[in-house]
């Protein structure tokens, strides 16, 4: 099933045109099948997340920019959200979650970035580290 991408209302105004465009593209990429997860966002519910970027900000915080898909028949709310970020078949971090206001309609993707305050150390941490890349299909 296609899904619709929609941004949250902080998006909007938050991303470059680059950054926008960029995401886009792996919004597409990812409905052709044409991505490649090399990391793993787990979640207490029947959403879909697909992590793009890591990164670590000044607080040491480590934040993954991720793809969340509702592929179920009914809207979601994000609240109270349990989430396990694993890398390498690491866990990294859990953390408890909710967006406010958050309801993400069926059939509809939407970007977002979690922070996990403490997470597990990653040996030499890139800053705008890729986590999901291209496949060779």
């Amino acid at each position: 099933m296609k899904q619709t991408l929609i941004l949250h209302s902080k998006w909007k105004t938050a991303l470059s045109t680059k950054d926008m465009n960029e995401l886009k593209c792996f919004f597409e990429l990812h409905q052709q099948g044409k991505l490649l997860q090399t990391a793993e966002l787990f979640s207490n519910t029947p959403m879909h997340l697909v992590p793009l970027y890591r990164a670590i900000n000044h607080c040491n915080e480590l934040l993954i920019t991720s793809l969340i898909e509702n592929k179920t028949p009914d809207p979601f709310e994000f609240r109270d959200v349990e989430l396990t970020y694993v890398e390498n078949n690491k866990r990294i971090d859990q953390t408890g979650y909710t967006i406010d206001p958050f309801l993400l309609a069926p059939s509809c993707s939407t970007f977002w970035t979690f922070i996990f305050s403490q997470h597990a150390e990653i040996a030499s941490i890139p800053r705008h580290y890729l986590v999901a890349r291209l496949s060779n299909q």
